[in-house]
This record gives C-alpha cells, structure tokens and sequence, in this order.
C-alpha cells in the first residue's frame, strides 16, 4: 500500500461527503421539501416508488427554477441564500449550505422538470454524478418544480441492502418526516403516497388539505378526537415572571433579557388527566422557527414534567419556539436538526415553569410550585449549551424534586 499523503480526487470527495448529506430516503424528502418550501410553494406532493429506492419524486407549484441557475443548483456549495459566513446570524432559510442537489446527484440519478415566469417555456433537465448538465429538453408544465431522484444509492451496496430489508420502517420515517413539516405550515398542502413497484397500486399514505389551523393539521394528519384532547400551548406575560421569585435570576444580562422578550412558544399538548396521553413517545415534534429539530434536553423536560401529573403515559406535544436568529446556531450538522441554544439553561427553566402552570391548569391545581428547578438555579450561565440530536448516556442530570420550595402565587398563564 503506498502511504504517501495525497489528495483524495474530487471525485471521491464528492461521494463520501454527500452519502453523509443524504443518508437515507428520509433525507432525500426532508431535503426537497425544505427547497420547496423556500421556494413559496403552497402544494407539495411526494412520490414513493419502492420504498424510495427505485424513485423519489417531489412535486411543488413554487417559483421554479430560474434557466440562468440550471447549470449552478447541483453544484457544491452554490446557493442564492449565503453569500457570507456572517449570513449564517440572521439566515431564516431552510436551506444555506448548497449541498442537497449536489449530493442528490452522487447518489442518484437526478432529473428535475421546472418552470419560472422569467422563461418562455418549462424545462427537463438531466444531472450526471457530479452534478452537470446531461440534456435539456424544453417541456411545458405549470410554475415549480418536480424533481426526481432514481435508483437511490446503487453506488453503495451496503447501504442499499440495509435499506432494501427496512423498506416499511423507512417508509414510516418518511411519512413522520412530512407530518412533522406539514404540522408547521398548515397552510400549505402535503401529499404522501407509495407505489411498491412501476407496475404496482399507488396508495396515499397522508394527505392534508392546506388546513386553516393548526388542529385541523392534526385531525388531518391523526383524528378529529385526538385534535380535541389537545391543551393550548402559549408565552406568558413575562418569562422571567413566571418562575417563582425564589427561582428567579439574580442577575440577567442585556442579551438573556433580549432573548426573553422575542422568544415565543406556540403548540399542543396531551391533557395531563388519565387516559389522555398515548403509551409512547412517538407523537412529539420540536421546532424552532419553524424549522423541525431534535432537541433532547427540552424533549426529556417535557416528558419529565408531564410525568409527575400522569406517571403511565406520555403527551402527544407539538412545541414550537420562535427565538431570535443571533440566537441559535444550526449548521452544527449537514441535516441542521441539532441546534445550538443560547442561554438554554435559562430558557429551558422558563419553559419548565410554564408548562407545569398549563398542565396544573388543565389538573385544577392552580398553587402547585415549580417542581424540580431547585433553589440554587439562580444565575443562569451566559454561554450557549448544546440542544444535541445524540441523547448521550449522562449528558443530562434529572432535576430532583424540590420539596423545600413553598407555594407561589400564580402569575398569568398566556400573554
């Protein structure tokens, strides 16, 4: 084996890094439905074949794709939303990195069918691996885009016969992956179906409407029933002032007051009294401006809290958190599901201390203290604490019950 240091041919680069970008069928969706959300569109339609392995298509009725971008959207970092590292504090994009199309191709065999106003006519066009233009075809078709990516991971065997023996359980991540964005835009419509073979029946797996609220999403997307069931999730009128006063910061700074004063939380949550949870935690979707994440240590808060009400079941919860872009960090990961928080200790006991007022509302027992936040979590630390997507074993400490707190008088539930 010759082991002089040399550079890895672009060509491989390029393989390796995007089969670290579009890791599986699910991340193929994620990825073009975030395109097609930046794009405007109000219609999203995703097309199975296979699992996924023989084709993904996603159908959107968005802006389309300029003709003077064709040859730069499949290539390695070329996107319209970063020109700057600086960008990155006040991106609110879905996509930044400019590497889903790349990767897309290296992986696939990638075509897209698109149509801008800008241009007299729709175009078909075809990518080779390494992101280039094959053909062209001019082809008239509605404002957006379809994109279509075929025979999914053929140049990685080994991933292909894993997927090829998971087919159902991707499909189901699939179809969590759509709900969990079509739970943040309600307005706009969302279609999944699957076809297990060419030849075979086309079946919808979900399909909402382009609903008007939120609970309509979800009688859509689950029933009608279990959009009822659901408590109102809302800010208060001050975060610092829903935590008792003996829990209260002693000292906050310009930049945890700023935060304080923008964050905004929004949702649904399971009634705590019996029989109104669900038996698993498979029903939970975090967000943070808009943007679907994983965010364990607010996830085990949750499920922490809503256990000392209800110690058989977990909530259905559906949180979404609006905190200012300077705030959080997402290009942590190629996926941008892990997030860093500023400040998350402190607002993470915000969050805490509000939850527990809602779910003691819903109980009738309004006087309960803030349990768990423990007399000594006074001053709150300054510096960013990761919202990791790798729950680690020990990463987080359980807050013990705080017996020694006495009773508060309760402050406003909602702003």
């Amino acid at each position: 084996m010759d082991k002089e240091i040399k550079r890895i041919s672009s060509e491989s680069t390029h393989q390796i890094c995007s089969a670290q970008v579009i890791t599986s069928c699910e991340s193929v969706i994620k990825e073009l439905i975030e395109n097609s959300l930046d794009s405007g569109t109000t219609n999203i339609e995703i097309r199975l074949q296979n699992y996924g392995l023989d084709l993904i298509e996603v159908i959107d009725n968005g802006g389309g794709i300029a003709s003077s971008d064709f040859d730069g959207i499949t290539l390695k970092h070329h996107t319209s939303k970063l020109r700057q590292f600086d960008g990155l504090l006040s991106v609110k994009t879905f996509g930044f990195r400019g590497e889903a199309l790349s990767s897309l191709c290296a992986v696939s065999e990638l075509s897209i069918h698109t149509y801008s106003t800008s241009d007299p006519t729709g175009t078909v066009l075809s990518y080779d691996h390494a992101g280039c233009v094959q053909s062209q075809l001019a082809k008239p078709r509605q404002p957006g885009t379809t994109v279509s990516a075929r025979n999914l991971f053929r140049q990685f065997p080994v991933r292909l016969k894993e997927m090829q023996k998971t087919g159902q359980r991707e499909l189901k991540a699939c179809a969590r992956c759509v709900t969990a964005y079509a739970l943040a835009h309600t307005g706009i419509k969302f279609c999944l179906s699957h076809q297990p073979s060419q030849s075979g029946k086309r079946t919808v797996a979900l399909k909402t409407s382009g609903c008007s609220s939120l609970d309509d999403c979800i009688a859509a997307l689950f029933t009608t029933s279990q959009a009822k069931s659901l408590l109102p999730l809302c800010s208060p009128d001050s975060w610092l002032q829903i935590l008792p006063e003996d829990q209260r910061p002693r000292s906050i700074t310009d930049s945890q007051e700023r935060i304080l004063q923008e964050m905004d939380l929004s949702g649904r949550i399971s009634s705590p009294l019996p029989g109104m949870g669900r038996p698993a935690g498979d029903r939970q979707f975090f967000y943070i401006n808009n943007r679907p994440c994983q965010l364990p240590r607010l996830a085990r808060l949750v499920n922490e809290v809503y256990k000392l009400y209800n110690r058989t079941q977990h909530p259905f919860v559906i949180m979404h958190l609006r905190l200012p872009t300077d705030a959080i960090d997402v290009n942590l990961t190629p996926d941008k599901r892990s997030i860093y928080l500023c400040h998350e200790h402190l607002l993470t006991a915000c969050l805490k201390a509000q939850l527990q007022q809602r779910l003691d509302l819903a109980n009738g027992c309004l006087s309960m203290p803030v349990r768990g936040l423990g007399p000594g979590l006074t001053d709150y630390p300054a510096t960013p604490v990761l919202a990791s997507s790798q729950q680690a074993s020990g990463s987080v400490d359980a807050d013990p019950p705080d017996s020694s707190s006495g009773a508060n008088s309760p402050t406003p539930i909602c702003r």
